[in-house]
């Protein structure tokens, strides 16, 4: 269960990433860095709300596995004790 949830909270936090630099800027839209006019059919005027309402969505799916994670890990269910037992030294 945890490993997935490690799976799922990198992969929601790579497409967020990607999700805000897609986002237009101030004047400037992902169109104009090729060299084209910032009036192009990628920057069309609805898609800067539903990149807005993704970018809402993947940041509250990102919290709700941050939290989930830092439950697993406080109850002592990680992935690095099962990989990496802890030795008892001498």
């Amino acid at each position: 269960m945890q490993t997935i949830l490690i799976i799922l909270h990198v992969i929601i936090g790579i497409l967020l990433i990607l999700i805000i630099l897609l986002q237009m800027g101030r004047g400037a839209s992902l169109s104009s860095i090729f060299g084209s006019s910032s009036e192009s059919m990628i920057a069309g005027p609805g898609t800067d709300v539903l990149l807005k309402k993704i970018t809402a969505v993947l940041a509250i799916i990102f919290v709700i596995t941050s939290l989930s994670l830092s439950i697993f890990y406080k109850r002592g269910r990680t992935v690095f004790e099962k990989v990496a037992p802890q030795t008892k030294s001498k």
